[in-house]
């Protein structure tokens, strides 16, 4: 609450970081696919051209499992994250993509919404 505070002093508007995907909860078929237990992740359903997670490398079907180094699970959710984050910050995705992990730098746009 008190980053949205501070965000209307300064800029007198919310500010919303933004990745330009749409993503699900990972399901069990999928997550056995990539040696995770459902729920422990969330797949990207598609990826908006030339948007940050675009231009970061992001496809869909890569599978999400942490964002800044917190696993990603019912808990601990991806949209929870984003609003402690801002427009220009750098956000590390730990992605799973067929059976190979990795990290990927993604810097955030503004949410236009």
């Amino acid at each position: 609450m008190r980053a949205v505070s501070e965000q209307l002093i300064v800029n007198g508007a919310v500010q919303r970081g933004y990745l330009g995907i749409r993503y699900r909860g990972l399901q069990t078929g999928e997550a056995q696919r990539v040696d995770l237990s459902a729920g422990s992740g969330a797949v990207i359903e598609s990826v908006e051209a030339g948007g940050p997670a675009a231009q970061a490398g992001l496809r869909e079907g890569d599978v999400m499992v942490a964002a800044n180094g917190k696993s990603l699970n019912p808990s601990s959710s991806l949209p929870t994250l984003m609003l402690s984050l801002r427009p220009g910050e750098a956000m590390t995705l730990r992605v799973v993509r067929g059976k190979q992990a990795g990290d990927v730098a993604v810097t955030l746009g503004t949410y236009a919404g």
